[in-house]
């Protein structure tokens, strides 16, 4: 089925400036070189609110190393930060900003390209047990009924050594952000459904004009939200605190709840529910930091958060 793609379709090579996405657009372009060395491939990327410059530059690099053409797309002014008082803060059951950020304008451009079009994502099973369960039962090489589109996953089941040792092996230009540490994301410097105070307090210190955006969409989400009470990020996570206090001891001694997420001595594990809270439906003044759906559980039940 690739062969004949490669004759009609138009392939777009998704890449966000992290490792997995990088491998497997060189991994595309170098099988469909092998079929078809005229085939309409594009790279892709979606410059979001909370990208880097440095980000755009490596992956504007790489789009010349593959030899393809890049298209960058962003998403416009009343789709970017100012939509987090409308739309609340993300988190993991409503990931609303990687659909208006990344997913809208890719298809957006891509629609003005013949069909049928072929997307190249840089998907990997070991990456996460939702990505397994999703995509576990599928090939490489599929259809996406909904969309209309193909899609295909070159290094599916690729281990992350795999990646290394492919990107190693192939001279792929390396993005000097994957050697910043504190960095958790890359089309977006911290990864807003997930981030925790870590991620928050290493972009203070690493890029305090970016933080101090996020910052100004976090003080107006305060002014127009329609409940009583402070909305919190993930994690219990309060922006204004962050601001001021930068240690996790100055972070975590007025509220210990905020140890959720914390890799310290009786701290929740990253990624699990507090206790007394589930996920699914809306309830307790505790539950606006996840946009309202979460609800108050008996003491006796614990509930595994989204992983």
């Amino acid at each position: 089925m690739l062969e004949r793609l490669a004759r009609v379709a138009t392939f777009f090579l998704n890449v966000s400036g992290g490792r997995d996405s990088a491998a497997a657009a060189a991994r595309a372009v170098e099988a469909l070189r092998g079929v078809n060395p005229g085939a309409r491939v594009y790279a892709v990327y979606a410059h979001t609110p909370l990208a880097l410059e440095e980000n755009l530059r490596y992956v504007e690099r790489l789009a010349g190393w593959l030899g393809v053409e890049l298209i960058v797309v962003r998403p416009p002014p009343e789709r970017g930060l100012r939509l987090l008082s409308r739309s609340g803060w993300p988190h993991p059951l409503n990931r609303w900003c990687m659909h208006q950020w990344k997913v809208q304008p890719i298809f957006e451009a891509a629609s003005r390209y013949p069909r049928p079009h072929v997307h190249v994502l840089g998907i990997r099973l070991g990456e996460s047990r939702r990505r397994y369960t999703l995509f576990s039962a599928r090939g490489e090489l599929g259809f996406h009924s909904g969309r209309g589109v193909w899609y295909w996953l070159p290094i599916l089941r690729w281990s992350r050594e795999q990646v290394e040792r492919y990107i190693e092996e192939r001279g792929i230009p390396r993005n000097p952000l994957w050697g910043e540490r504190g960095h958790s994301s890359h089309d977006c410097v911290v990864c807003l459904p997930y981030a925790t105070w870590r991620e928050y307090a290493w972009l203070k210190a690493s890029h305090p004009d970016k933080f101090q955006e996020l910052l100004e969409a976090y003080r107006e989400l305060q002014r127009n939200k329609r409940k009583k009470g402070k909305v919190l990020a993930w994690g219990y996570t309060d922006l204004e605190a962050v601001a001021k206090q930068a240690t996790l001891e100055q972070y975590l001694a007025p509220n210990p709840k905020r140890n959720c997420g914390c890799l310290l001595p009786g701290a929740t594990p990253a990624g699990q529910a507090p206790r007394g809270l589930a996920v699914g439906r809306v309830g307790s003044p505790r539950a606006r930091s996840f946009g309202g759906r979460w609800r108050r559980t008996s003491s006796r039940t614990r509930s595994a958060g989204p992983t």
